[in-house]
């Protein structure tokens, strides 16, 4: 009666929060970790999405602590069968140790995943609060002398001078185990007596809720600020915040329902979790094609053939759940994805015949002799007027901004080259011939004449921009970036950040695919990109835009379409048509869904009034 009421109340208020403030890709994300949440079994899901907590606490992981609260509810599911054990059977207290040590086993040796969140894991930390509980009534077995020295050690394991410790793994788990052991031993009376403070019992009384509250407070505080780091003063108000509401939910909630009786205790668990489920399947705006306009277009023309829709193009925000190998692969299959496929290695896109003379064009660059290589200039009747700066991602990307806007566009132009990630300072190394510095100052001084209502910011980072970070506030890299957004906010209403998107520069794998095709025995186990590559290439650059202070900037994230926390897609597996062209650029086919993602984003800023 404690447990349920708030929990399922913590949950139902995410999702309503959810609905107010997030995209509705997070909040798809989101209604699927509520799912698993309401069945207390959070836990598993992240252990089958083979999920780091740790890399996750960066994220935007709404119910991430929920995992604890799984663990616990799990363990007393099966708490009254060690209980019996323990008191039933004959070797019954000497089997429960052994299971705990079994578990303190598992703890140790297994992987990341099943280490950190799973039962078996962790039941060896609840059987040791057991065994403390039964020796919690012991009389004091110190001297008076002893009992001093246990009380200065614990005034300092509990005083501020602890926080300036080093933040080292071991010296964190001596100090917190000793601080558990003066608390659980109960030896000297000055503890015992100081653990009786009415703060301290206060907090402890609030506890629970303040669990519950603190996480999705700091979380919806980072979404709003697109942060991954929170100002002081930002810190302040989410402990006031969180102490606040745990406090209202103690009051209200704990307390009333510790008292009613079970019955009253289940109607309320019951129109909260029905009330969640509500909220889970009935998405905030566009963000799943409805049944009738999967039947309306249910075929699709791709490079002039007509074929069904797959999964990804139904769907595609949902295409990161289903395997990336193919169920069945027909010669039919083979043949059709090979036309397609050879199709994907010849196309490039070329702006340029399609394109409006381009007077800030003329002046900034041609004017000056200088060579920029992308751009693409489009007029229309609309009322939009619309940049996209970046490199050769930029440029790939720049149809599906165009049809995405379709007619509200009044101006959209494209400002891009080869190689050169789109911020002043910035440099391409793996080609030292591309000249990035007079392109790059070229572009943010059109841009700052231009004055777009929106701009888009799309590019593949790599050295040195993507390059380790040693010190953030001395990173000439993050000082580069600043310095373009706070010039490019200043004369724009909105900018569009895109993160970097999962590639590999030593295989093309439109080539890799068609190359499977020729085998006897054909084979997809390995046409991926893993996951870990992916972010050990991509943490910092990601870190560094986490970074970026921006009152008007939008983040999408592009690669979660692709990739769960294992591995990223390179094709679709109903049709064996690949996401890339010869290179490591994406194409057409994956354009499709990159599409949405920016109707998406568009729709949002012109509902919300911020362009129009």
């Amino acid at each position: 009666r404690r447990i349920f009421p708030a929990y399922y109340l913590m949950i139902f208020a995410v999702l309503v929060f959810g609905r107010i403030f997030l995209t509705s890709y997070d909040q798809h994300l989101l209604a699927v970790d509520s799912g698993w949440s309401l069945a207390f079994l959070l836990n598993v899901h992240k252990y089958f999405q083979e999920r780091d907590y740790f890399a996750e606490i960066a994220n935007y992981d709404f119910l991430l602590h929920a995992w604890s609260l799984a663990v616990e509810i799990q363990f007393y599911c099966v708490a009254p069968l060690f209980a019996l054990i323990a008191h039933r059977l004959r070797f019954g207290k000497i089997l429960v140790p052994i299971v705990a040590i079994v578990s303190f086993v598992v703890h140790a040796k297994s992987t990341r995943e099943l280490h950190f969140s799973s039962l078996p894991s962790r039941l060896w930390q609840f059987l040791a609060g057991s065994f403390a509980f039964e020796f919690h009534q012991r009389a004091n077995v110190l001297p008076a002398t002893g009992c001093k020295v246990v009380a200065v050690t614990a005034t300092i394991l509990v005083s501020p001078v602890m926080l300036f410790i080093p933040n080292n793994e071991f010296l964190c788990r001596l100090t917190v185990t000793a601080a558990a052991t003066l608390i659980v031993a109960r030896v000297s009376p000055s503890v015992n007596d100081s653990l009786k403070n009415e703060t301290l019992l206060f907090i402890g009384d609030i506890s629970y809720s303040l669990y519950l509250a603190h996480w999705p407070i700091i979380v919806f505080f980072r979404y709003i600020h697109h942060t991954d780091q929170l100002l002081f003063t930002d810190c302040l108000i989410v402990a006031q915040l969180s102490l606040l509401v745990a406090y209202l939910s103690y009051k209200t909630i704990e307390k009333y329902f510790v008292r009613e009786n079970f019955s009253t205790t289940l109607v309320l668990v019951s129109l909260l979790f029905l009330s969640s489920i509500m909220m889970m399947n009935c998405p905030n705006g566009s963000f799943v094609l409805s049944e009738e306009q999967v039947i309306r277009s249910s075929v699709i023309e791709v490079m002039g053939e007509k074929l069904e829709r797959t999964t990804f193009e139904a769907n595609c925000f949902a295409f990161r759940y289903q395997d990336y190998r193919p169920k069945v692969v027909t010669s039919s299959m083979l043949q059709q994805a090979q036309v397609a496929n050879e199709r994907f290695l010849l196309y490039w896109p070329d702006h340029a015949p399609y394109s409006s003379p381009d007077p800030l064009v003329d002046k900034h660059f041609r004017s000056k002799s200088i060579t920029v290589w992308l751009t693409a200039y489009h007029k229309n009747s609309g009322n939009s007027s619309i940049a996209v700066f970046g490199n050769s991602f930029a440029h790939r990307s720049f149809r599906a901004i165009v049809d995405a806007f379709g007619q509200r566009i009044k101006e959209i132009r494209l400002i891009a080259n080869p190689g050169c990630p789109p911020f002043i300072g910035s440099i391409f190394t793996e080609i030292p011939e591309v000249e990035c510095d007079s392109v790059l100052n070229a572009s943010v001084e059109l841009i700052e004449e231009m004055k777009p209502d929106i701009i888009f910011i799309i590019f593949r980072p790599s050295h040195p921009i993507n390059s380790p970070i040693v010190d953030l506030s001395k990173d000439d890299q993050l000082n580069n970036i600043q310095h373009t957004i706070d010039r490019i906010s200043a004369v724009t209403k909105r900018i569009i950040l895109e993160y970097p998107l999962p590639v590999n520069i030593h295989r093309s794998y439109t080539p890799f695919l068609l190359e499977r095709f020729r085998d006897a025995n054909v084979s997809f186990d390995d046409v991926k990109i893993d996951y870990s590559v992916f972010w050990n290439e991509m943490k910092h650059i990601f870190k560094r835009m986490d970074n970026i202070k921006c009152s008007n900037c939008d983040r999408i994230y592009p690669h979660k379409i692709f990739c769960d926390f294992k591995i990223c897609r390179v094709f679709d597996p109903e049709n064996l048509y690949s996401f890339f062209d010869k290179d490591t650029h994406y194409n057409d086919y994956a354009m499709k869904c990159f599409q949405k993602v920016y109707s998406e984003i568009i729709q949002e800023n012109y509902a919300n009034g911020v362009i129009g």
